[in-house]
This record gives structure tokens, C-alpha cells and sequence, in this order.
């Protein structure tokens, strides 16, 4: 007998444990439910493109690899001018032996130097990314504040070319559908447009 008043017991708090919170679902009911009109929508990954595309940042792009790949060339040149020595030594002197180290060297530090520049080119891009991307929610958080949208989303068709890692992360935000909800995205453009760094 003990021993079913204890199972009855434990079953009861059972129960009672696994029922929800009455007082929360009364305040969520009480709530006004948001619709669709507090939504917004902005294509992010659009504004990167169009802005990256701008002209003044093209040639600004060009002109750093104008610079590596000049840089480059007199590597390469240089190279070239002193494989053309090394014909001129007999095969096996200590001349010849000098002279082939120097190419060798030289050759090593134009692939460091290659290496360095993409990869100084690649952070570069990656940073003004990451610095463009920050510019842009802030401008987005501010105008859904003062158009009262209680919620922003990013939403970009797949396709758009950027292959940085950043832009890999912004590309996860997707939104399947947004039909009816105001689109931000030409309103982001004109304030970042006007706010030039």
C-alpha cells in the first residue's frame, strides 16, 4: 500500500512538472503578434557587388596589381638575366655552382614575394569586406528603426560571385521566400553612397 501512495505520489509530480507555464502563455497571448508589415528585406551580397564594382574601387584594385605585377616582372627579368650568365660559366666551376645559387635564391624570392602579394591582395579584399558588410547593417539597423521594422533580413538569389571567406559567412543568411515585405536594399545604397568614408 506504502509503495503505490509513493508511485501515485511521483506520478503526480510528474505531471505537474511537465505542464507548461500557464502564466507565460497568457502574457504571449496578450502580446501583439507581429505580421508581416515589421518585416524587411535587404540584398546585401547586391550592394557588395555593386559597390566593389564601382569605379573608384576598381581602380584602386588595378593600381595594387599594376604594382605587384611590375614588381613581378623586374623579378623575373632580373632572373632571366642571370640564367643567361650562367651559360657563360663551364658546366661544374665554382662560378657556375656561385652563379646557380643566385638564380636559385632569386627564384625563391619570387615565389615568396608572388605568394605574399596574393595573399596581401586576398586580406585587403577580405578586410574592406568585412568593414563594408559592418557599414551596412548599420545603415540597415538604423533605417528599420526609423521605419519601425522590427525585423531585417538578408536575402540574396544564389549566384552572386564572391568567393571570399567573409562573404561565404553572409552568403549562409538566406531567406526562401519574402514575398510582401519591403525591401530595403535600394535605401542602404543611397545612404552608403552619401556616407563615403
Amino acid at each position: 500500500m506504502k509503495m503505490r501512495i509513493a508511485l501515485l505520489i511521483c506520478l503526480a509530480g510528474i505531471v505537474v512538472c511537465s505542464l507548461p507555464d500557464l502564466s507565460v502563455l497568457s502574457s504571449a497571448a496578450n502580446r501583439p503578434s507581429p505580421g508581416p508589415q515589421t518585416i524587411a528585406v535587404v540584398r546585401v551580397l547586391e550592394i557588395l557587388r555593386d559597390l566593389g564594382a564601382g569605379a573608384e574601387r576598381r581602380r584602386a584594385i588595378l593600381a595594387e596589381r599594376t604594382g605587384a605585377n611590375n614588381e613581378l616582372e623586374q623579378l623575373a627579368r632580373q632572373i632571366n638575366e642571370q640564367e643567361q650568365a650562367l651559360k657563360t660559366f663551364t658546366i661544374g666551376s665554382n662560378d657556375y655552382l656561385k652563379q646557380l645559387d643566385r638564380i636559385m635564391e632569386m627564384q625563391g624570392r619570387y615565389e615568396s614575394r608572388k605568394e605574399f602579394l596574393d595573399r596581401q591582395m586576398s586580406l585587403k579584399q577580405q578586410l574592406w569586406t568585412q568593414q563594408t558588410y559592418d557599414r551596412i547593417a548599420r545603415i540597415t539597423s538604423e533605417l528599420a528603426s526609423a521605419r519601425g521594422f522590427g525585423l531585417v533580413l538578408a536575402v540574396d538569389p544564389n549566384g552572386l560571385p564572391l568567393s571570399e571567406t567573409f562573404a561565404g559567412v553572409i552568403a549562409m543568411q538566406k531567406v526562401v521566400y519574402s514575398g510582401g515585405c519591403p525591401d530595403l536594399t535600394d535605401e542602404v545604397k543611397a545612404k552608403l553612397a552619401a556616407a563615403k568614408p
